[in-house]
């Protein structure tokens, strides 16, 4: 009795390679996505965490600038009011007349009391403020005008229009640097020096 052959057409070792389980023609065989799965979670964290790390940067630099800008601010301000109270100072030493001396007096007071307060408020932020940073306006030519007035026996007249003006000049900083800034502490300290610096020139221009 002849043994059983495999037909002609077919593989020799079909027989074999089967191992008796039959296939379904039209199927493909399914293969596991969980890798697949896994390594698209990853890439998508990564990519969130970027796109959260950029927004971080950019909200930081903006804030950043924002600080920056009220400090500049501060620090002229600062500066300024240094250069007033310097001039007042020689004034008290200088002037003759009791306007001119009340004026120098008023001004000298005030404006260093304020200027305690600017230098704080740049102190909280981190940012000391050097003497160079605080003689940056200082001004010879207003000195050159003050002795000239001197000695032509004007120097009162010549102080009080300077004077005048000036705080004028830092009473527009003043508002310049509290419509600039957000930050409460910083907007009284700017409000409460605009007030008393109105007063003084208020008080200086209604006895004229």
């Amino acid at each position: 009795m002849q043994p059983n052959l495999p037909a002609p057409s077919q593989n020799p070792y079909d027989f074999i390679l089967n191992s008796g389980q039959p296939q379904v023609p039209g199927k493909m065989p399914r293969i596991s996505s969980g890798g697949s799965g896994q390594k698209q979670r990853i890439i998508f964290v990564a990519i969130a965490g970027f796109i959260v790390l950029i927004l971080g940067i950019i909200v930081f630099n903006i804030l950043s600038s924002a600080g920056k800008g009220n400090t500049t601010l501060l620090k002229n301000l600062a500066a300024e009011q240094t250069e007033l109270i310097r001039v007042s100072d020689l004034a008290l030493t200088k002037a003759k007349s009791t306007k001119a001396r009340n004026l120098a007096a008023s001004a000298t007071i005030t404006i260093r009391t304020t200027k305690q307060r600017t230098t704080k408020l740049l102190s909280l932020k981190g940012a000391e403020v050097t003497p160079k940073e605080l003689g940056a306006k200082l001004n010879d030519k207003t000195d050159a005008a003050l002795n000239a007035a001197e000695q032509a026996n004007r120097y009162d007249e010549v102080y009080i229009e300077y004077m005048l003006g000036a705080l004028a000049a830092y009473q527009n900083n003043l508002k310049t640097a509290y419509d600039a800034n957000t930050e409460t502490n910083d907007r009284d300290v700017l409000s409460s020096a605009f007030a008393s610096t109105a007063l003084i020139y208020e008080n200086q221009t209604a006895t004229n």
